[in-house]
Formats: structure tokens, C-alpha cells, sequence
């Protein structure tokens, strides 16, 4: 007897009730139908062990993590680094340089305002004398030549003296070197400064002031003076300075010409006032000569001619 795939097999029966014995079930699995196979197919194919899957997941999650990891600390990195780079490559404060680049944003006869970088600064004009005994002729010219000559937004290199008097050693005087047309200013100054340049047109004098009048100092002795008083590596350049002012005053150059024109004919008016030794008031002052009202000079009619009160007196 089968049932669902399972025999039933009973022992041979005997008669009699009595003799009955219990049925004794045999259980046999019976060979299932095997399934076709599809063409191709992998007979030993297994499905994926979940626990593997998982594992694989979990570490592409890490790797991925990792990665991104890396990528902001490279950034973070990166910026650093730019940060760090443009912090050092930034331009240095031209207050602490002995020279410096720059480009003009106004002229004036007493200095030079420079943009440098990020930071605007005012230099004065080293070694140049707008006043004293040229003053009145040396005033009005001098501003108008340096706005000529240093036009706005040109590019200038500034040679800074030097001052013991600051914290970086230097005064606020400089040489202004302009650069060539076409050319960049440079750290290396070309060609002659601007101070130079003015006082040999006769448009400026120097600092300190060379007393040219009669019966001062000889020029050379004053020379020599001032440059006692100047450190070694710029005597070069007040030396340069010192020849324009003395070729100028000698050619009678430019407002210094004016200057000299009017010293001489203030010089004149002293000689016929007081004599060649132009002081009032010594034995070689020209006599006066009043005259009397009646218009005779002879002194006749009246008690004209010459006072005695104005005799010798310069105002007379």
C-alpha cells in the first residue's frame, strides 16, 4: 500500500482474531521527480550567504568613508597651504624698506605721496631748498617742475636716507628715480634722480643751503662741512647734487637765473648808496646834496645846500 510516496506493507495475516499482530509501517522517501535543468544553467550555483553580503557592504561603506576623509583634510590642507602662501608672499610695510617701489598720487614741492602695495605714504624731497636766499624766485617754480616731471600714476623706485631718529633707521627724505617709458620701475634705481634732475635745471636749490652771497664761507669749506654730516653710501649723491647747484648758480639756470638777475641789482642800489663797501653809515658813503627851498644848491638864499643832520646818512 503506498500513500503520499510511503509503503504500507502488513505482515501476512492469520485466522483468527486473537493471532492479529500490529501493523508494522514501513517508511521509504520514493525518489522525487528531478527538475529540469535550464539550458546553460549552473547545476552547482548556491545562493549568497547573507552574512557575506552584509560584511561586503559594510566595508564599502568604510572605504567610501575613508575617502571622503581624506579628500577634506587634502582640502583643509590645500587652504592652508594657500593661506600660508599668500601670507608670505604679501608685500612687505615700505615704512621698513631703504628702497621701495611705487606709483605717484600727488606732487607737491615739499614731498611725494606714493601708493606701495596696500598702503599710500608721503616721502619728502631729499636734499632740496625751496627757500632762503633764492626763496622768492625758488618757491613758485619749484612745485610746477615736480608736477612736470612726476606725472600721477607714473611708477618710481624711492631711495630712503637713513635716520637714527626711527625705528627702522630711516628719515622720511628720498630719491626719486622715475623709470624709463616702457620700462617697470625695479628695487634697482636707474638714471638720475628727480632731485638731481631739478636742481641742475635751476628750479631748486640743496639742503643744507650753500650761502653764496659776498664775504660768506667759501662754497668748498661749506661743502665739506655738510658732508661730514653725511653717512658714507649716500655721499655719492648729495656730491652729485652739490655740482647741478653749482653749474645751475654758475649758468644762471632756471629760477636761479631770476635770483641772480635781482641780487645783482640789489647790489647796485647798495653801492650807489653806500659805496663799494655796500654798508651805510662808513667814510665811502656818496655825499648828499640838499637843496635849498629857493632851488639853489650853492646854498646861497635861504642857507640851502647840504645838511649837516644828513650828512653821511644813508636816508638823506
Amino acid at each position: 500500500m503506498t500513500m503520499d510516496g510511503v509503503k504500507m506493507q502488513r505482515g501476512a495475516p492469520k485466522s483468527g482474531w486473537g493471532n492479529h499482530k500490529p501493523v508494522r509501517l514501513v517508511f521509504e522517501r520514493t525518489t522525487q521527480q528531478q527538475r529540469p535543468t535550464p539550458t546553460g544553467g549552473n547545476t552547482d550555483k548556491k545562493k549568497p550567504d547573507r552574512t557575506l553580503v552584509v560584511l561586503c557592504w559594510m566595508i564599502g561603506v568604510i572605504v567610501l568613508g575613508c575617502g571622503l576623509l581624506g579628500a577634506l583634510v587634502d582640502s583643509d590642507s590645500n587652504d592652508a597651504g594657500t593661506l600660508q602662501a599668500t601670507t608670505t608672499t604679501s608685500p612687505p610695510d615700505p615704512r621698513t624698506l631703504p628702497v621701495f617701489v611705487g606709483s605717484v598720487v600727488a606732487v607737491s614741492r615739499t614731498d611725494i605721496t606714493l601708493q606701495s602695495g596696500t598702503r599710500q605714504l608721503k616721502v619728502k624731497w631729499a636734499r632740496l631748498n625751496h627757500g632762503g636766499l633764492c626763496g622768492r624766485e625758488l618757491y613758485p617754480a619749484v612745485e610746477a617742475s615736480l608736477q612736470a616731471m612726476v606725472p600721477i600714476g607714473a611708477l618710481v623706485t624711492v631711495v630712503r636716507e637713513p635716520a637714527g631718529s626711527t625705528p627702522a633707521g630711516l628719515s622720511e627724505y628720498g630719491y626719486i628715480h622715475v623709470a624709463e617709458p616702457g620700462t617697470q620701475a625695479t628695487m634697482q634705481p636707474v638714471g638720475v634722480s628727480i632731485n638731481e634732475q631739478i636742481v641742475a635745471q635751476g628750479n631748486s636749490s640743496i639742503q643744507p643751503e650753500i650761502d653764496r652771497r659776498d664775504g660768506a664761507v667759501p662754497v668748498a669749506a661749506q661743502v665739506e662741512a655738510a658732508r661730514a654730516e653725511i653717512p658714507a653710501e649716500y655721499l655719492a649723491a648729495f656730491d652729485a647734487l652739490v655740482s647741478a647747484n653749482n653749474a645751475a648758480w654758475d649758468g644762471r639756470l632756471g629760477a636761479l637765473a631770476l635770483c641772480r638777475d635781482r641780487l645783482d641789482r640789489e647790489k647796485a642800489d647798495r653801492i650807489r648808496w653806500w659805496g663799494l663797501d655796500e654798508k651805510p653809515g662808513t667814510d665811502d658813503d656818496p655825499s648828499r646834496h640838499v637843496p635849498s627851498i629857493s632851488g639853489d644848491s650853492s646854498g646861497n638864499g635861504g642857507g640851502g645846500g647840504e645838511s649837516r643832520f644828513c650828512r653821511k646818512r644813508w636816508w638823506c
